[in-house]
């Protein structure tokens, strides 16, 4: 297949906001340790370099795969709805996504569990008193990678047959915050109410997506779950002016937004759904803001002002 087609079944225009996932998770969830306290993991800056790298990787190549068996287990239905989608407009054989979507999950899958084991031998003894985890196994790092692939299969084989499938997608980007944190520092508190509140936000966003084909949107009320992250990071970014500062220009883009793309004389709900997946490294933005680290909240937020160009490029659904 060409590039142009592989781009366009994995989603790509998307992809960055996975990187930025992992970049707030693993940020967040180390800023709520100990003052001078570190994963016991990472001993030196190689260390932490390639643990980096190996969650980048894997949890890219999961969210690609995922996306490659959407278009797998979608191809009758994009045919018979007319939908512009390389299976359906011929441009590759079903086999092949398969294939490539299958393949790319494993790999992902395996990356994770094969690191965290090894990481497992490799780390010392001592783990933080603050952790909500106080052993972690070397089979976590299966378990959790398997979770999240199930999610992922579970989403694509049954979307379009239940009514809350986006459920099951929000639980995948928990999956990514919660891998990501295990991988590169611990799961506390923080990163937890953190996981909850993407999810929230990515089961609205899926909701409102749901017949995006018919450009309508069902589940208007849905459309609360964009908002209430905000509450929840709100438990331990209160005391933060920067935090409400952000959370109120988070909150007037939804609305803007809102107004922009479903008010006006023509809806168009596919434009709206693109300005909320450009938006999720705003949210991890958020998540950021919400522990008060000022300059990586501004890094999500350079790679957001991207996300449209990228989605001008690739579509984003």
């Amino acid at each position: 297949m060409g590039l142009n087609t592989w781009l366009t079944l994995g989603r790509a225009s998307n992809l960055p906001s996975i990187w930025t996932n992992v970049f707030a998770a693993a940020l967040v969830a180390q800023a709520g340790l100990r003052q001078g306290e570190h994963p016991s993991h990472l001993t030196s800056l190689a260390d932490a370099t390639l643990t980096w790298l190996n969650a980048l990787v894997a949890l890219s190549l999961m969210y690609l795969g995922g996306m490659f068996l959407n278009d797998a287990f979608d191809a009758k239905w994009d045919k018979q709805h007319q939908q512009p989608r390389p299976i359906a407009q011929g441009q590759v054989s079903a086999f092949w996504v398969w294939v490539h979507g299958l393949s790319m999950l494993m790999l992902g899958t395996y990356l994770i569990g094969a690191f965290y084991a090894a990481q497992f031998h490799q780390a010392s003894s001592s783990l933080t008193s603050d952790a909500l985890v106080p052993s972690l196994l070397p089979l976590v790092g299966w378990g959790g990678a398997g979770l999240l692939a199930t999610c992922i299969v579970l989403y694509n084989a049954l979307h379009k047959r239940i009514q809350h499938g986006a459920v099951l997608m929000g639980l995948c980007r928990l999956g990514v915050y919660l891998l990501a944190a295990l991988l590169i520092a611990q799961l506390t508190s923080a990163l937890i109410a953190a996981s909850i509140a993407l999810c929230l936000y990515i089961c609205g966003v899926t909701y409102a997506a749901k017949y995006e084909h018919q450009n309508r949107l069902q589940h208007t009320q849905a459309t609360a779950l964009l908002f209430l992250p905000i509450c929840i990071l709100s438990i331990h970014g209160y005391s933060y002016s920067y935090f409400w500062l952000y959370a109120a220009g988070f909150g007037a883009y939804l609305l803007i937004n809102m107004k922009r793309h479903l008010k006006s004389e023509h809806p168009i709900v596919g434009a709206f759904i693109g300005s909320l997946l450009a938006a999720i490294p705003l949210f991890d933005g958020l998540v950021l803001a919400s522990m008060n680290l000022i300059f990586p909240s501004l890094i999500c937020l350079l790679v957001f002002s991207v996300m449209p160009k990228l989605q001008r490029w690739i579509r984003a659904t």
